[in-house]
């Protein structure tokens, strides 16, 4: 039997990038996932894994050769993980800002969706200021192509969505999360929005 855990870090070496994740010690057939990012772990959704009953030991361990915490291990920490409970990490990219069903419009947001109660969905909301458009909806993390591209949602070209009605809507995601492509930018509104507004001022408007 096997059982869903999701895997966090309290604590890693400030000099550190990425980590090995293992289970119970560490060899080569008990690696879970290589070059993980630390925030991952330490800030981030953590990572889901499914493992043997009797598996209850994680380790991040850092390969990386010339960093101070090189070699070193540390052990993570875990919750459990119930079936119908689904993890979900959003992100924009660009001049735009994302939410959800139940969370204020921001740059990026965690959320658990617990499908198991009847009516329980996940609806994105992106949103920009025209010009900018909302391109996509994207599985994980940029570039963006066909590879990972999951839908250009349903709404107008500065506000669109994309709905997980269930537990098994778009599971292309490695880490269930899901990135938000607009037309201009790479992540801040500000300098947009000054240039906008500066250009309507000039203009008297």
């Amino acid at each position: 039997m096997a059982r869903v855990f999701k895997v966090y870090a309290t604590e890693l070496g400030g000099d550190v990038q990425t980590v090995d994740l293992y289970h119970t010690e560490i060899l080569p057939e008990n690696l879970i996932e290589a070059n993980v990012t630390a925030s991952r772990l330490t800030a981030g959704d953590g990572i889901e894994v499914q493992v043997e009953d009797s598996v209850n030991n994680f380790i991040a361990y850092n390969s990386v050769s010339g960093s101070l915490c090189y070699l070193q291990e540390s052990q993570a920490q875990i919750s459990v993980v119930e079936k119908g409970v689904r993890y979900f990490g959003v992100e924009g990219w660009g001049d735009g800002q994302v939410g959800s069903n139940i969370t204020e419009l921001t740059s990026s947001f965690s959320e658990s969706v617990d499908y198991r109660v009847p009516g329980s969905f996940f609806t994105i909301k992106a949103q920009s200021v025209f010009p900018t458009e909302v391109v996509g909806f994207y599985y994980d993390t940029p570039p963006f192509n066909e590879s990972n591209f999951i839908s250009s949602g349903s709404g107008e070209p500065t506000e669109k969505y994309l709905s997980f009605q269930d537990l098994n809507s778009y599971t292309g995601s490695v880490t269930d999360t899901i990135w938000v492509k607009f037309s201009t930018g790479t992540g801040s509104m500000a300098y947009y929005y000054d240039a906008y507004y500066a250009y309507y001022d000039n203009n008297n408007y």
